[in-house]
């Protein structure tokens, strides 16, 4: 049995993202979780790591992660 891990992909833009959205997106083990933005308009590392807690909690409680 494989549990499920929330990872997070920051800075994946340009060629690189798109190269890495596609190989996620075709690999079945990966699934894709809308999850609602962060606060990436700061440059407050507490405030980021705040609301990346927050929202994996969030996943978890719904059973999503």
């Amino acid at each position: 049995m494989t549990s499920a891990v929330p990872v997070w992909i920051i800075g994946a833009r340009g060629l690189l993202g798109a190269s890495l959205l596609d190989a996620l997106t075709a690999d079945p083990r990966w699934a894709p979780v809308a999850a609602r933005p962060l606060p990436w308009s700061t440059t407050d590392e507490s405030v980021m790591r705040a609301a990346a807690r927050t929202e994996a909690e969030r996943l978890l409680e719904v059973g999503r992660a």
